[in-house]
C-alpha cells in the first residue's frame, strides 16, 4: 500500500472530532467522545439533529500513487 511505496508509518486512530448535538427544544451540546452519543432511540425521542466537522482538503501526490491514494482513502472511510 501507500507506506510501502513512501516509505513511511501510517498510524489510523479513531476520530477524536467534536459532534453538535442540537436538541428540538435548542439546545446544544459539543460530544467528543463516542460513548457520550445519545443512543438512537434518546436521539429520535428528543429530536436530534447530528453535526459533524467537514474538511475541504486538496491532495497534491504523483499520478502513479492515485489508485493507492484512492484505495486507501476508500478503505478509511469503512
Amino acid at each position: 500500500m501507500i507506506n510501502q511505496l513512501m516509505c513511511h508509518k501510517i498510524i489510523v486512530t479513531a476520530p477524536t472530532v467534536p459532534y453538535k448535538v442540537i436538541n428540538r427544544d435548542g439546545t446544544t451540546e459539543i460530544i467528543s467522545n463516542p460513548s457520550e452519543f445519545p443512543d438512537p432511540h434518546q436521539q429520535t425521542a428528543r429530536g436530534c439533529k447530528l453535526l459533524e466537522p467537514m474538511v475541504e482538503a486538496t491532495m497534491i501526490f504523483p499520478s502513479e500513487y492515485l489508485g493507492d491514494v484512492i484505495e486507501l482513502c476508500e478503505v478509511a472511510r469503512e
